[in-house]
């Protein structure tokens, strides 16, 4: 997933890019820090039972677009 995850926010990025050689990629994703976290619902189902998660930091752009967008 993490690579999928790094192909999407890079073809995003590269795909609305305006042409300017003055953007970098600081202009559009933010830094999203790694961090552990409990994950889960105590009242929930069995399969659902908190846990530690940990996440590495990623980054993700600073705006949403849409699917078409995307595609484009």
């Amino acid at each position: 997933m993490g690579r999928h995850l790094f192909a999407s926010v890079f073809l995003t990025f590269w795909a609305f890019a305006p042409s300017s050689e003055a953007a970098s990629p600081a202009d559009y994703l933010v830094d999203i820090p790694g961090g552990t976290f409990i994950k889960g619902d105590a009242n929930g189902e069995v399969d659902e039972a908190p846990r530690e998660v940990s996440v590495a930091p990623f980054r993700l752009m600073r705006h949403e677009v849409t699917n078409a967008q995307f595609a484009r």
